[in-house]
């Protein structure tokens, strides 16, 4: 059984343990489930263009957990429409938990797949069969629901020993109280720090023989949006809007993996996002 069954397999175990039915007065624990769609004018990652259009379906399901704690899985997939070359499917795992009214503990484990032909890369081409297809990434957060909606996130790779720390804040501006009814304006702005030291999962990397040789390990990024939201019914909502991102320099060895690599990206970004 290859890397990415083994993974599918798990969470399915997962999935069908939670809802065995025992003796007694046990009842089914209630699900919510999450869906969406969304279109993006380029693929951005972290502060680099990776790709340019491509679609991301995601449905996640969650359930109570101990109280005031929720788990969730799910899926989510980037399906470039003219280059398949950074297609990519992640499949998560995760626990919430509000240690307040106004603060929630968020920890949880992606598996990322990668269906790339990483060898159209010049700098990658030497190395093609040592390059892992597949990824393991942990993260840790929290966020809040006070003024501005701050949340942080830490999360590390182990496949490719990368670190990353982003913050971001997030502020919903209804727009009924003007007349626009089912309208509101969803603004967002971030600052993230990238450190990787086996992109790709290759050892020696930045040696002087390395595949990014003379590259940076890290870099900063940042970004903005603003999205215009239309809530069609309790729960539908559709959304569009342009997005901004940009890193300190070409220098990082993420700017090798693109010949079209710019340091500032602005996209448009569209969506249908269901709850029920």
């Amino acid at each position: 059984m290859n890397t990415d069954k083994k993974w599918i397999t798990a969470l399915m175990g997962i999935l069908s343990s939670g809802f065995l039915c025992a003796e007694g007065d046990f009842k089914l624990p209630s699900l919510s489930l999450d869906t969406s769609c969304g279109f993006d004018s380029e693929y951005v990652y972290r502060g680099t263009k990776l790709n340019q259009q491509f679609f991301s379906p995601k449905v996640e399901i969650s359930t109570s957990f101990f109280g005031n704690g929720d788990i969730y899985f799910g899926t989510k997939a980037f399906l470039a429409t003219k280059n398949s070359r950074f297609n990519k499917y992640d499949l998560h795992i995760g626990l919430s938990h509000e240690i307040t009214d106004l603060i929630v503990l968020d920890f949880g484990f992606t598996h990322h797949i990668y269906r790339n032909r990483f060898k159209w890369i010049p700098v990658i081409r030497p190395y093609w069969e040592k390059t892992k297809r597949h990824s393991e990434e942990i993260y840790i957060g929290c966020s809040s629901d006070i003024s501005l909606s701050p949340s942080v996130y830490y999360a590390y790779d182990i496949t490719q020993k990368r670190h990353n720390l982003e913050g971001k804040v997030n502020y919903l501006y209804d727009l009924s109280q003007w007349g626009a009814g089912g309208l509101a304006v969803d603004l967002l702005a971030k600052i993230g720090y990238d450190r990787t030291q086996q992109p790709f999962g290759l050892k020696g990397t930045f040696k002087s023989d390395g595949a990014f040789a003379g590259s940076k390990k890290h870099y900063f990024y940042y970004g903005a949006g603003a999205d215009l939201v239309y809530t069609i019914n309790p729960n539908t909502a559709a959304r569009a809007g342009a997005k901004f991102e940009g890193a300190n320099g070409k220098k990082a060895w993420i700017a090798k993996i693109s010949e079209k690599y710019r340091r500032d990206l602005f996209w448009f970004s569209t969506s249908i996002d269901c709850s029920f």
